[in-house]
C-alpha cells in the first residue's frame, strides 16, 4: 500500500509525493529550498534520502553551479507532477510554500546586495533566478500586491544587473490592474518600476510627471529610499527629454544625493553623483564632472558596493582618457 509504480519505476509513496511537489520548482532549485517547501509534507525530514532515490531513478537531475548542487526535472515529469497536484487540490498549497521560501530568501539576501556581501548575494540570487521569477509571478497571480512589491523593491540593483526590468514592468503593470486599491507604498513601487522601464522609450515629459506622482506616494508611506529613487529618476527623465529643464534636473539629482546619504544608501548616492557628473560633462565642465565622479567613488567605497564602485571608476577612467 505504501509503494507506487510511476514511469515504469516502483517507488515509495513518499518518493512519489516528493516528485509531485518538486513540480512547483523551475529549473535550478537547491536542497535548502526543497527542505523548506517540504515542511508538513509526507516526506518532511527525509528530503536528502528521497531526493537521492529520485536522482538514481533518473527522474531528477543534479548538476553543480559554483560548487553547489542544483536540481531540475524533465519538462514532461514537471508537467505531470503539476497535473497530479492540481487533481489532489494541493497545487496552490505547495506554490504558496514555494513563494514563502523565496520571499524569506530575498529578505535575507537583499541587505547584502548593496554592501560588502554583494557578490555572494548576487550569486545566490542568480542560482535561484528562475524560481525567484516563478515566486513573483505567483504573488502577482494571487493579487498579493503587498508581498510582491515588498520583495521586488530591495532587489532593484539585481533586476538591473540581470536585465529583468522589462519583465518586471509586465508583472508590476499586471499588479496595478489586478489590485487598484493596494496600499500607497505597494502602488508606489509598482508604478516606479513601470515608469522606469517605460522612460527609455519616451521623450521623458510624461515620465517626469509620473515620477512626481510616485514620489508623492512614497512620501505618504514614509519610504526615504523610495523618495530618493523617485527624485533621481525624475531628474534623469528631465535630462533625457529634448529641451529638458537642466536646472531642475540638477536640483532634483542634488536633492536625491542628500536623501540617499541621509538614509544610509551610499550606492544610490554614488549613482546620483555619477548622473550629476554626466550632466556637468555634457555642459563642458570637465573639472566639475571629474570631482563628482570621484565623490561617487568615495560614496560607493564607503558603502562597500562593488557594482557602483565599478561604475564610478569607469567614468573616472573615461575622463582620464579624454584628458
Amino acid at each position: 500500500k505504501d509503494r507506487t509504480e510511476l514511469f515504469g519505476i516502483t517507488m515509495e509513496d513518499r518518493d512519489r509525493d516528493l516528485l509531485f511537489d518538486l513540480a512547483v520548482f523551475s529549473a535550478g532549485f537547491t536542497l535548502e529550498a526543497v527542505e523548506e517547501v517540504g515542511r508538513g509534507r509526507t516526506w518532511d525530514g527525509a528530503a536528502i534520502d528521497r531526493l537521492g532515490e529520485l536522482i538514481d531513478s533518473s527522474l531528477v537531475r543534479q548538476e553543480d553551479s559554483d560548487g553547489e548542487p542544483v536540481f531540475s526535472l524533465l519538462a514532461t515529469v514537471r508537467e505531470y507532477g503539476l497535473e497530479r497536484l492540481a487533481e489532489r487540490g494541493e497545487l496552490e498549497t505547495v506554490r504558496d510554500a514555494h513563494a514563502a521560501f523565496y520571499g524569506d530568501l530575498i529578505r535575507r539576501l537583499a541587505p547584502d546586495l548593496t554592501g560588502a556581501g554583494q557578490r555572494d548575494a548576487a550569486r545566490r540570487l542568480s542560482l535561484e533566478r528562475a524560481n525567484l521569477r516563478a515566486a513573483m509571478r505567483h504573488l502577482v497571480a494571487e493579487r498579493d500586491a503587498e508581498t510582491a512589491t515588498e520583495l521586488a523593491f530591495p532587489l532593484y540593483l539585481y533586476w538591473w544587473l540581470r536585465g529583468y526590468f522589462a519583465e518586471l514592468r509586465v508583472w508590476m503593470g499586471e499588479l496595478l490592474d489586478r489590485v487598484p486599491d493596494a496600499s500607497p507604498h505597494a502602488r508606489a513601487v509598482a508604478r516606479f518600476f513601470v515608469v522606469w522601464a517605460e522612460m527609455w522609450d519616451t521623450s521623458g515629459e510624461d515620465a517626469v510627471a509620473r515620477f512626481e506622482q510616485v514620489r508623492d506616494l512614497f512620501t505618504e508611506s514614509g519610504d526615504v529610499l523610495g523618495i530618493a529613487m523617485s527624485q533621481a529618476a525624475s531628474g534623469l527623465s528631465r535630462v533625457g527629454r529634448p529641451g529638458g529643464d537642466i536646472a531642475t534636473a540638477v536640483a532634483e539629482l542634488t536633492e536625491s544625493v542628500a536623501t540617499f546619504r541621509h538614509g544610509g544608501h551610499r550606492w544610490g548616492e554614488a549613482l546620483s553623483l555619477v548622473a550629476l557628473g554626466r550632466v556637468s560633462l555634457a555642459l563642458g565642465r570637465s573639472d566639475e564632472a571629474m570631482d563628482l565622479f570621484q565623490q561617487s567613488l568615495a560614496a560607493a567605497s564607503a558603502g562597500g558596493d562593488g557594482f557602483t564602485e565599478s561604475i564610478a571608476m569607469h567614468h573616472i577612467g573615461r575622463m582620464q582618457l579624454l584628458a
